[in-house]
């Protein structure tokens, strides 16, 4: 004798799996889309643009040894772009400078997560007066190039920071050179 299926579940709880069942498995209706809206243009779409955002306007003393970098803010749609491949030239004469020890005239950075790329190790040749900082930047197929006026000029304070710093060392050294020499003279009275 066959026996009916019976659940050990109660009937509400029996009734409640079928209804679950039923949703998943049932064919779901079409959704309707909304209206066609013009597209928000994609970051990739708009322009690369670049920004001197430290820098610009900048006066370098030519006789002072820290100088301000250039900082430079790339940007795609007002959003900050990292990994922007950033070139910035000085001129090739005239009033302008360097950069380091290897005394090249270019200077090759990449954007960091903030978009910001800062040059390192300006140094200011002794030319005085305007010039002008160009600084290309190429991302994706897309360039961008502003041009970052800046001036070399002599400082009268820079100048008398720079004598102060030495005659403190040639006052600082004299009584080193008095001690060394006063060892000297008396080392064999002190070893006697």
């Amino acid at each position: 004798m066959n026996r009916p299926f019976r659940s050990s579940l109660p009937p509400w709880r029996s009734a409640l799996s079928l209804f679950c069942a039923f949703l998943i498995l049932a064919p779901q209706p079409a959704r309707a889309f909304p209206s066609a809206q013009p597209a928000t243009p994609q970051p990739q779409d708009q322009p690369l643009e670049i920004i001197a955002v430290q820098g610009d306007q900048a006066t370098h003393l030519v006789n002072y040894s820290r100088q301000e970098p250039v900082t430079i803010l790339a940007r795609i749609g007002g959003q900050p772009v990292k990994g922007v491949n950033v070139r910035i030239a000085l001129p090739e004469s005239g009033p302008g400078g360097y950069f380091g020890e290897s005394r090249t005239r270019t200077q090759n950075l990449t954007t960091n997560r903030n978009g910001r790329a800062s040059t390192r190790g300006f140094v200011p040749n002794k030319e005085l007066g305007p010039y002008i900082v160009r600084v290309m930047a190429h991302y994706n197929g897309q360039t961008a190039t502003i041009d970052v006026p800046q001036r070399n000029e002599w400082s009268q304070r820079a100048e008398a920071d720079n004598r102060r710093f030495r005659n403190s060392l040639l006052l600082a050294a004299v009584p080193v050179a008095a001690v060394v020499i006063l060892v000297l003279v008396f080392r064999d009275r002190l070893y006697n």
